[in-house]
């Protein structure tokens, strides 16, 4: 049986790098290992004769292969440069950063960088992970970005808000959304200049409250009505009015409650309308309204910086008559005849002996009445506005007898007359004011 095995090149390493044998010398090894087996089997004991070896023959490694001994010796040791018998955990051969040979930590090869830090654990395993960036305070400009499937940044380029989608909460501050804003906290208390420092909303504010002041007349009011609460209360509804001594309307949005009223010896209090820290506030005084100032409209005697807008009627107790106020009318809502009852059993004789003063039941302000005229005498009663200038029998309203008449009359110097043509018998003529409208 013949012998055949493939010697491996001359340039083929014996040992591995882990210390074991190259794959082409196992193979050859084993081949001769399996011949001589078969050899064994098929002729029994075969002696193989000692080769001869020559006194200079041996074995030498190349690059990082050691070899100790000498074949005449019998032994050759080859080995790994470096080589140690354990070498440690997780560690690699090869050479370190001087080129030397030997085993050393796979971490050792591993440098960190700015963006990248490494770690390694009491195993030799290193872990990697994206180092901490700092926050440099330098930002970009708005930027459209591209990323890949890895989510890194593969591409850039300028940008507008035209790219951006706006939310529902931080909306894009559109012209139309502009125009169509609302005015909430408008405020139309101060008139002065527009200053630089203004919002848009206080300049539009200014701007308007001079076209008020300029434009409105300057006997203007509006709302301020008088609502009784009870005997020493009355409550002024919300409204505006023009203030003459500052020149200006100015407003209020809020009910005024005026509590507390005590006139004194005075029956009539009158309510007054002024400007407080810029809205309207209200006040009561006897101090009675001066002459009008523009058309019907007054202020307090003394004082413009007070607008007139009403009057109200005390009982001899100081107690405020109960009254409703429709617009420009008060009416007395009570069953009292004292001090209503203007002319109680009349029985005067002729026009210049009939004269009825209204000024105890209507302010000075009051220029009609609403009335019911009672005539419980047996002749006919005439009554006459004096300012018409009748003579005679001749008058505006007149009540047969024993017969009663609800009328109105306009009184300008708050007068009446009340007479009859010919003596009656009964118990005469009474006239009671039901309400009065007034101007202010």
């Amino acid at each position: 049986m013949s012998l055949k095995a493939n010697l491996p090149g001359a340039r083929q390493p014996v040992i591995e790098a882990g210390g074991t044998a190259s794959r082409p010398y196992y193979t050859f090894l084993q081949s001769i290992a399996t011949a001589v087996d078969a050899l064994s089997d098929a002729s029994g004991n075969v002696t193989i004769p000692e080769l001869p070896i020559s006194e200079n023959a041996n074995v030498t490694g190349k690059f990082s292969i050691y070899t100790q001994g000498a074949l005449k010796a019998g032994i050759v040791s080859v080995s790994l440069m470096g080589d140690v018998e354990v070498p440690g955990a997780t560690q690699y051969y090869g050479s370190d950063a001087d080129g030397e040979r030997g085993w050393y930590a796979i971490s050792s090869a591993l440098a960190a960088s700015d963006n990248v830090t490494v770690t390694t654990g009491d195993d030799g395993v290193s872990t990697f992970d994206l180092a901490d960036l700092a926050n440099s305070g330098v930002g970009a400009g708005l930027v459209k970005i591209t990323r890949d499937s890895k989510g890194r940044i593969s591409g850039t380029s300028a940008a507008t808000t035209d790219d951006l989608e706006e939310g529902a909460t931080n909306q894009w501050f559109t012209a139309a959304r502009v125009r169509a804003t609302v005015l909430t906290g408008l405020s139309l208390v101060s008139s002065a200049v527009i200053t630089a420092t203004d919002s848009l909303l206080v300049a539009l504010g200014k701007l308007q409250a001079q076209i008020t002041d300029n434009l409105l007349p300057k006997g203007y009011i509006d709302g301020l009505q008088m609502v009784w609460v009870s005997g020493t209360a009355v409550t002024v509804k919300s409204g505006a009015a023009h203030i003459p001594g500052s020149g200006k309307v100015v407003r209020n949005d809020s009910d005024m409650a005026l509590t507390g009223i005590a006139l004194g010896a005075s029956p009539f209090g009158h309510l007054y309308v002024y400007a407080s820290g810029g809205t309207l506030a209200a006040e009561v005084s006897t101090t009675v309204p001066a002459a009008p100032y523009n058309g019907t409209a007054r202020c307090k005697t003394g004082d413009a910086s007070r607008r007139y807008i009403g009057s109200v009627l005390a009982d001899s107790s100081g107690l405020l008559f109960l009254f409703q106020q429709n617009g420009d009318e008060i009416c007395y809502i009570t069953n009292v005849v004292a001090p209503f009852r203007v002319l109680s059993g009349g029985t005067a004789l002729g026009r210049a002996a009939g004269t009825v003063s209204l000024s105890g039941v209507i302010p000075v302000t009051a220029n009609y009445i609403s009335m019911n005229i009672i005539n419980n005498g047996s002749t006919q009663l005439f009554v006459d506005v004096p300012e018409i200038g009748n003579s005679g029998s001749t008058t505006r309203y007149t009540a047969l007898a024993n017969q009663r008449v609800v009328t109105t009359a306009a009184v300008p110097s708050q007068t009446l007359q009340a007479f009859y043509g010919t003596a009656p018998s009964g118990s005469g003529a009474f006239i009671d004011v039901l309400s009065y409208r007034y101007s202010r």
